[in-house]
């Protein structure tokens, strides 16, 4: 088992020394690289990663000219451990997250031998006790997604008009006239197991910590980069779809994530937030419509060989 794990930094230098760290003292043998890329932090907090880990055999820097954004970012990383490290493994965890479990690696090559999978999500925690694995149950149909994307673009105009806090408020005052009873009738089943509990396959998964197999990382390059942010993980499990990829929700592997602070750091007014969190998502949201409408020319450029470009185009063929 070649490992690689590849960490997106971008500006905030103490989550990603947090991070590193808890692979370096938390994991145990092998010793998997660390791959960690700089998506143009410019703040100076580049080089306080690489004064502190520099000399750290097994951890690699690239350094990106431009921001650009988690997917291409990513891929960066993953190019880097998959060409010049040889890793047939490939982890892509946020910054702001922290390895907890000693034994991931040797699990996760367990689950693998199983029952062989593409892309594997572990059960990840956030600081307020949520499981935030599964994402869902499956991605967007194209009636939903083009509702979503309506919905998305209402409410990027609403900011730029400044009207969205008064829709908030609005939606506030209406849900504090609902009765006290269809209050109570909207709480979930208790008597139901949460869906985190459980072993899932098929299921969207969380870009926190996306594990890539073998079979994965010899098919493809990386991921899809036609977006700069949101939706990365309903785009996958779309692509998942159509090329039969397993995609597989584990619960006996764990991670821990602190949850965007990197948008925070960039964005500390609220209104700018929204702007830029809505722009992004409206666009990735778009780049999705374009996949489920015409998968062939979305995909093949995620594809290492030609060869296999035209096998799965010929299946393809209606007949």
């Amino acid at each position: 088992m070649k490992a690689a794990f590849v960490i997106l930094h971008y500006l905030t230098a103490a989550d990603t020394i947090a991070c590193i760290e808890s692979i370096l003292t938390v994991l145990q043998q092998p010793e998997p690289a660390i791959v960690v890329v700089d998506n143009h932090s410019a703040n100076g907090s580049l080089e306080i990663l690489q004064s502190r880990f520099g000399h750290v055999e097994r951890i690699h820097f690239v350094m990106l000219k431009a921001n650009l954004g988690f997917a291409r970012g990513n891929n960066a990383g993953y190019q880097y451990a998959k060409q010049k490290l040889g890793a047939d493994w490939i982890i892509l965890i946020n910054n702001d997250t922290q390895m907890i479990q000693p034994d991931f690696l040797d699990q996760l090559q367990r689950e693998y031998q199983n029952a062989p999978f593409a892309v594997l999500g572990p059960d990840i925690l956030t600081a307020d006790g949520r499981h935030q694995n599964p994402k869902a149950l499956h991605g967007y149909s194209a009636a939903a997604l083009a509702r979503k994307i309506r919905s998305t673009r209402h409410k990027l105009l609403l900011n730029r008009v400044w009207l969205y806090e008064a829709l908030v408020i609005w939606d506030q005052l209406r849900h504090q006239k609902c009765s006290p009873e269809l209050k109570i009738k909207e709480q979930p089943s208790r008597t139901q197991p949460e869906l985190w509990q459980n072993h899932q396959e098929n299921v969207v998964l969380h870009g926190s910590c996306l594990v890539l197999s073998p079979d994965y990382t010899a098919k493809f390059k990386g991921l899809f980069d036609g977006t700069f942010l949101y939706c990365e993980e309903e785009i996958l499990w779309s692509i998942a779809q159509v090329e039969s990829l397993r995609l597989v929700y584990c619960p006996d592997l764990k991670i821990r994530h602190l949850e965007d602070r990197s948008t925070v750091a960039q964005h500390q007014n609220k209104r700018r937030k929204r702007l830029f969190k809505l722009r992004h998502e409206l666009d990735s949201l778009q780049q999705l419509q374009q996949i489920l409408e015409n998968p062939a020319q979305s995909i093949s450029t995620l594809l290492e060989s030609s060869n296999t470009i035209q096998q799965r185009e010929h299946e393809h063929v209606p007949h």
